[in-house]
């Protein structure tokens, strides 16, 4: 199983604060495939700002702020297209800064994050939630990062889907 990446980098920032940011993410995405038994297919992942991040928020979730992450299901199709993610620089810096993580890693646990939302999984419910950050942690784990939860604490996540 494998999943193809079409990265689009909108905002340089990303390019200056983390290195190697294409096989960073591709092994992110690997990760996640892995861990999850996921689908394969083909994505499309930009890597954007706060502005653009508000501006799909509102018109997709009708809530008139920037997020970390948003992953856009393509559905059901014959030419394996699994979605799109979204991920925005300035919410997901300060997140990073807040957890005391370097943006790299936070990327890296966004990528998979958005990647479970784009094959299904979610965490409204708290059993749901539990699922999804037990196989965020298992993906970070095997890339040599930490655990962005700890599968025996699962806590509210950030990032949604439309």
């Amino acid at each position: 199983m494998s999943v193809t990446v079409d990265l689009i980098v909108a905002c340089e920032d990303w390019s200056r604060d983390v290195a190697n940011i294409t096989p960073l993410c591709e092994g992110a995405l690997a990760a996640a495939v892995i861990e999850s038994q996921g689908a394969s297919g083909e994505l499309a992942l930009l890597l954007t700002d706060d502005m653009q991040m508000h501006t799909l928020n509102k018109l997709w979730r009708q809530i008139d702020k920037p997020t970390d992450v948003l992953a856009f299901e393509a559905g059901e199709n014959p030419a394996g297209l699994l979605g799109d993610i979204a991920i925005g620089h300035g919410v997901c810096t300060r997140d990073a800064a807040d957890m005391g993580r370097p943006l790299s890693e936070h990327l890296v646990h966004m990528v998979i994050h958005g990647y479970l939302h784009l094959i299904g999984y979610d965490h409204i419910a708290d059993h749901e939630a539990h699922q999804m950050q037990s196989l965020e942690d298992a993906a970070m784990r095997r890339l040599g990062f930490r655990e962005p939860y700890g599968v025996s604490s699962p806590q509210p996540a950030t990032g949604s889907t439309p």
